[in-house]
């Protein structure tokens, strides 16, 4: 599917600018960017590759779950001081 391969480079645009920008010391723009980049390919790409493939988008829809709680796992452990001023990404629970 067209769609599909639409969302696939939109999705790694995404995740390029992500990693540029946390290797650049620009946390918060970068976390804010690579979870951007998951949920679209979870919500997007996983509910199109679903309706083609089920039991391989299954898979799939996992690892990206997993990136998700590492990402956000990343960004609660830098916490607000060394991510940037103002609010943080992540409220503590």
């Amino acid at each position: 599917m067209v769609l599909l391969l639409v969302i696939g480079i939109v999705v790694g645009i995404l995740c390029g600018i992500a990693a540029l920008r946390i290797l650049r010391h620009r946390d918060r723009v970068g976390i804010r960017v690579a979870v951007t980049a998951v949920l679209v390919n979870l919500v997007a790409g996983g509910l199109l590759t679903f309706y083609v493939a089920q039991f391989g988008a299954m898979a799939s829809t996992i690892q990206h779950l997993l990136l998700l709680v590492l990402v956000l796992d990343y960004a609660r452990r830098l916490g607000p001081a060394q991510v940037g001023e103002g609010t943080p990404i992540i409220t503590p629970t």
